[in-house]
C-alpha cells in the first residue's frame, strides 16, 4: 500500500504549506466526511484538472478500518501524512500485485462504461424531449413545426456541425487537410499563392483584351454600349404596365385561363365569316403587307413583290394629275400676265420645298439620311394652302438641310439652269428648286425656307420674286429645322400680287409653333394708310469693293426712277454689316449641330448596317458619315466647335452680341419703332426711313463650272447682303431687274450675255412692317416692267443730288 500511497501523493496531493496559526474549529456532524475534490458538484473545468485550492484534512486509519485525524504534520510531501493504524503493513510483492489489480479494474471498468454508452446510443429509439415531443434520429422534432422552430433547429444543427468540425480540425492540427506539393529540389510549393498569381494574371489579360476592344470600337460606340447597359438596368426596375388594349394579347390570356377549365370544352368559338364567294374569311393576326389585305382563299398573305406595282400606279396617277392641272392652268383666264383679277389659290399648282413636311409625298430635305422618310402629317403652311384649294404638285430639290448657296449640295444631284447658249448657271441656294419651277412656269407659286437668304438669293438668280416675311409671322410647324432662330418660310411667285395673296393666307398665329408671334403683338403692327412719298434708305456700307459694276449701276438706276416718282433718298449707315456674315456662320452651324444630332439611325434617319451586317447593330459614326453630305458635315463640325467649352465665349457669345448690334443698327435707321421692344408703335414723320433698298447679291448668277472651283468661303460671300436682315428677323423681298444693256460683261460674271441677265434688288423693312415692304415692291415692279426704264441717268446716291449723263 505504501506504493499506491506514494503514487497518489505524488500525482494528486499537494505539499504542506507553512504552519499557520489556526482557530480551533468545533466539531460537526460531517467531521468524518472526506471531500478531496469538487468534480462531482459540477465545478470541474476540464476532465484532467485537479482542485488545488481544496482544503486537505489528514486522517488516519484507526482500528478496524476507521480513519483517524492525524495531529502531526510532516515537513515532507503529503504522502507522509497517511499512516496505517492497527493494520500490519503489506509486503512489497503484495503491494505491487494490489496496484496492478486496481489498475486492471479501473481500465476494465472504463472500457465497459464506454461499450455500454455506444450500445445505448446505437440502439436508442426515438428520443422524447423534456417537453414531450417526439424526435427523429437526427434530433429534429417530428411532425408539423412552425417556421420559428424549424429555424431554431436548423441553427442548433449548424452550430453542432461547426463545433464537431472545429474539434476534428484541432485534432488534425490543420496540416493534414491540405496536400503539400514540392518541387524538384524538395522545397514546398505554395499552391494557394500560385493559384492566386495565375488568377490575377488571367484577370489582367482579360482586362487588357477588353480595353483593346473598347478602343477599337470608338467613343460613339462605347457611349452607345453604356447607354444600352443603363437602359437594361433601368428596364429591370421598370414596372410592367399596359397603356392600350391589345386584342391579340387579350385573346391569348383568355385562352390560357381556359387551359385547366373542365368546362372549356363546351365553349364554342364564333363562326368565321364568309366572303362574297362563300369562302371562309381568315381569322386572327396576319403578316403585314403593302396593301394591308388579309390572307384568303387564293392568297396566303405573303407579299413577294418588290414595290414596282405601287411605284408604277403612283407615277401614272401623278402624270395624269399634272396633265389635268396644266390644262386647267392654260384655260384659266385669270392667269394671264397683267390682268388685275382676284388672286385666289384655288386649283393653283404649288410646289413645296423638300424640307417642309407633306403627308402624301416624301420629305427628305435632300439628304441621304432621310431619303426614305414620309411625314405622318402636313406642315401648317401646307395645310392652310390645301384648305384654300391649292394643289401640291410636288417637292423641289434643295441644298441638303438648307446648307448651301447654289443648290449643289443635294443627295439627288445639283439644281441646274441652262442659259440661251447652253451654259449651266447657278440657281442660288438653298431653295433653288422652288425658284426654278416658278421661273420655268411649272407651277404658279412655290414655298421655300429662308435662313440667311435662301429665298432671296435664288429669286435674284432666276428672275422671280422671293419674299421672306418677318420672323414668326408664318408658322414653322412641320419644317425640318436648320437654325431655329433664323428659319423662316418664304414665298416664290412671278408677281407681287400673287405673293401677297399667299402671304395673307399664311399670316396667322399657330399655337403649335412656339416661335409664332402672338395676336397681341400682331395688333401692334402699323395698319394706317401708307404715305404717298416713301423715305428710302440707301445703305452706304453695302457699296463694297467686290460689288460688280453692273449690279451697282442697276441699283442706282432704280433709285433714280423712284426719285423721279417723288420718293426721297436718304443715305444710312449700318456699320455692323461687315461682321454680320461672320456672326451668321457661327450661330447657324451651332444651332444645326444641335438640331441634326437626332439623326442617328435609331430614332430618325436611315440606318447603315453595322460590322456584322445586320441592321440592328447600329454604328452612329458610320450612319451619320454616310447619311450626311460634305457640306453638312463641315457645318456640324464648325458648330460643335463653337459650342465647345473652350470656344463658346470667344465665338458663340461674341456672335450673339454682334447679332444684337445688327438689330440695333436697323432699329436706329427705321422711322417705325420695333414692336418687339416698344409697347406703343408710333410713326415718326421727320426722322428715319420707311424701307431700305440694296442689291440682293454682289454679283450675277455664276456658272456651275465656276461654282465647282470656288472654295466654301467664296460661296459664303454670296450671302453678305441677305444675312443682316435674317439676323434681325426683318421682312425682305427680292425683285428682278434687268441689267443695263450698255453694260459689258464683268470679269466676275458667269453669264455669257449680260443683256439677258437679271439683277435682284432687295427691299428691307422694319419688323412687322411686311405690308409696306410688299407695297414698295409693287411700286418697283411697275417701274421695272416699263421698257423705257431699262436705262436712265445715274443717281448720286452717296451725295444729296442727282447727276445726269448728259
Amino acid at each position: 500500500m505504501s506504493g499506491l500511497a506514494d503514487y497518489l501523493a505524488k500525482n494528486y496531493l499537494t505539499a504542506d504549506s507553512e504552519k499557520k496559526s489556526k482557530k480551533r474549529k468545533r466539531k460537526n456532524k460531517d467531521a468524518g466526511l472526506i471531500i478531496d475534490d469538487d468534480d462531482s458538484l459540477g465545478w470541474k473545468d476540464k476532465a484532467d484538472d485537479d482542485d488545488e485550492d481544496a482544503p486537505m484534512i489528514d486522517y488516519a486509519i484507526v482500528g478496524g478500518g476507521t480513519l483517524k485525524k492525524s495531529k502531526k504534520k510532516s515537513k515532507g510531501t503529503s504522502a507522509a501524512t497517511w499512516t496505517a493504524v492497527g493494520v500490519a503493513a503489506p509486503s512489497h510483492a503484495e503491494q505491487l500485485a494490489a496496484d496492478a489489480a486496481a489498475a486492471d479494474a479501473i481500465i476494465a471498468g472504463t472500457a465497459a462504461d464506454r461499450q455500454k454508452a455506444a450500445e445505448a446510443e446505437d440502439e436508442a429509439p426515438e428520443m422524447v424531449d423534456t417537453d414531450g415531443v417526439m424526435r427523429m434520429e437526427s434530433g429534429a422534432k417530428a411532425g408539423l413545426q412552425s417556421a420559428a422552430e424549424v429555424a431554431a433547429a436548423t441553427k442548433r444543427k449548424q452550430d453542432e456541425d461547426k463545433r464537431k468540425a472545429e474539434e476534428v480540425a484541432k485534432e488534425l492540427g490543420g496540416a493534414a487537410q491540405e496536400t503539400i506539393y514540392r518541387d524538384a529540389s524538395g522545397r514546398i510549393i505554395n499552391v494557394a499563392m500560385k493559384r492566386a498569381e495565375a488568377r490575377k494574371k488571367a484577370e489582367e489579360e482579360e482586362r487588357i483584351k477588353r480595353e483593346k476592344e473598347k478602343a477599337a470600337r470608338g467613343d460613339v460606340q462605347n457611349a452607345e454600349a453604356e447607354r444600352r447597359k443603363q437602359q437594361l438596368q433601368n428596364a429591370k426596375t421598370m414596372t410592367i404596365a399596359r397603356y392600350a388594349d391589345d386584342a391579340e394579347l387579350n385573346d391569348e390570356l383568355k385562352e390560357r385561363g381556359h387551359w385547366n377549365d373542365p368546362a372549356s370544352g363546351f365553349l364554342r368559338k364564333k363562326k368565321a365569316g364568309r366572303s362574297i364567294t362563300g369562302k371562309p374569311l381568315y381569322q386572327g393576326p396576319f403578316q403585314p403587307n403593302r396593301y394591308n389585305i388579309r390572307p384568303g382563299h387564293r392568297w396566303d398573305g405573303i407579299d413577294r413583290g418588290n414595290g414596282f406595282e405601287k411605284q408604277w400606279f403612283d407615277s401614272r396617277n401623278r402624270k395624269a394629275n399634272i396633265e389635268k392641272l396644266e390644262y386647267q392652268w392654260q384655260m384659266d383666264e385669270s392667269n394671264v400676265v397683267g390682268e388685275q383679277t382676284a388672286y385666289g389659290v384655288t386649283d393653283k399648282p404649288i410646289a413645296i420645298k423638300d424640307n417642309i413636311c407633306t403627308k402624301q409625298l416624301k420629305t427628305t430635305a435632300s439628304s441621304g439620311i432621310l431619303k426614305d422618310f414620309t411625314s405622318p402629317y402636313d406642315a401648317t403652311v401646307v395645310k392652310l394652302l390645301q384648305d384654300e384649294g391649292a394643289v401640291v404638285v410636288g417637292k423641289t430639290n434643295m441644298d441638303e438641310f438648307g446648307m448651301g448657296s447654289h443648290s449643289t449640295h443635294s443627295h439627288f444631284g445639283p439644281v441646274k439652269m441652262q442659259r440661251y447658249d447652253g451654259e449651266e448657271t447657278s440657281v442660288g441656294g438653298s431653295s433653288g428648286g422652288s425658284a426654278l419651277v416658278v421661273a420655268t412656269s411649272q407651277c404658279w407659286a412655290a414655298l421655300g425656307t429662308d435662313t440667311g437668304g435662301s429665298v432671296r438669293l435664288p429669286a435674284a438668280y432666276t428672275s422671280v420674286i422671293g419674299f421672306k416675311p418677318s420672323y414668326g409671322l408664318i408658322s414653322r410647324w412641320g419644317v425640318i429645322a436648320y437654325a431655329n432662330s433664323l428659319d423662316t418660310v418664304g414665298i416664290f411667285g412671278r408677281n407681287v400680287a400673287g405673293v401677297k395673296h399667299i402671304f395673307d393666307k399664311l399670316n396667322i398665329h399657330d399655337a403649335r409653333d412656339p416661335t409664332s408671334v402672338s395676336n397681341t403683338t400682331r395688333a401692334k403692327f402699323r395698319a394706317e394708310s401708307r404715305p404717298t412719298s416713301l423715305r428710302i434708305g440707301v445703305p452706304l456700307d453695302y457699296n463694297i469693293d467686290t460689288l460688280e459694276p453692273a449690279v451697282r449701276k442697276a441699283w442706282l438706276l432704280r433709285l433714280r426712277h423712284l426719285w423721279d416718282r417723288g420718293h426721297t433718298l436718304h443715305p444710312v449707315r449700318l456699320p455692323t454689316t461687315q461682321q454680320a456674315l461672320s456672326a451668321y456662320y457661327v450661330l447657324a452651324p451651332a444651332e444645326a449641330s444641335s438640331n441634326l444630332a437626332k439623326y442617328d439611325g435609331v430614332r430618325f434617319g436611315s440606318r447603315v448596317p453595322g460590322i456584322d451586317g445586320t441592321p440592328d447593330s447600329v454604328l452612329f459614326a458610320k450612319t451619320r458619315g454616310q447619311g450626311f453630305g460634305p457640306e453638312v458635315q463641315r457645318r456640324i463640325l464648325l458648330g460643335a466647335f463653337s459650342l465647345s467649352a473652350q470656344a463658346m465665349d470667344n465665338y458663340f457669345i461674341q456672335a450673339q452680341k454682334v447679332r444684337r448690334l445688327v438689330q440695333q443698327d436697323f432699329n436706329r435707321v427705321f422711322a417705325l419703332p420695333n414692336p418687339l421692344f416698344d409697347s406703343e408703335v408710333s410713326l415718326s414723320k421727320t426722322k428715319g426711313v420707311d424701307v431700305i433698298i440694296c442689291p440682293t447679291a454682289p454679283s450675277m448668277a455664276p456658272s456651275l463650272a465656276e461654282v465647282k472651283t470656288q472654295d466654301p468661303l467664296h460661296s459664303y460671300m454670296n450671302d453678305v447682303f441677305t444675312v443682316p436682315a435674317s439676323l434681325a428677323g426683318l421682312p425682305a423681298i427680292t425683285l428682278p431687274t434687268a441689267a443695263p444693256n450698255n453694260e459689258e460683261k464683268s470679269e466676275n460674271s458667269g453669264s455669257p450675255d449680260p443683256f439677258f441677265n437679271t439683277i435682284g434688288l432687295q427691299i428691307i423693312g422694319q419688323y412687322g412692317d411686311d405690308q409696306l415692304v410688299l407695297d414698295t415692291a409693287k411700286i418697283l415692279e411697275e417701274i421695272t416692267s416699263t421698257p423705257q426704264n431699262r436705262t436712265g441717268p445715274e443717281v448720286d446716291a452717296w451725295g444729296s443730288g442727282v447727276k445726269s449723263d448728259t
